[in-house]
């Protein structure tokens, strides 16, 4: 689910495991989440300001986050 906060127009995303058990998630759902965070890493490097970065950054860390939840 994507809320839009009106007066800063930003994004906020809930969290996959909030919608889904981890253990139900095969090993296709870990290779997407891998692509996901490099591309956001890649994002990342190639923004061109400081909040835009930040902004990938955290969900680079975010998706990171899923992938070891994945683990455990």
């Amino acid at each position: 689910m994507t809320q839009v906060d009106p007066p800063s127009s930003m994004l906020v995303f809930k969290s996959l495991a909030a919608d889904h058990a981890l253990s139900e998630v095969g090993p296709e759902s870990a290779d997407y989440l891998l692509c996901r965070e490099q591309g956001e890493r890649s994002a990342a490097k190639n923004a061109k300001c400081g909040i835009a970065r930040s902004i990938h950054q955290e969900l680079a860390q975010a998706y990171a986050d899923l992938r070891q939840g994945l683990r455990r």
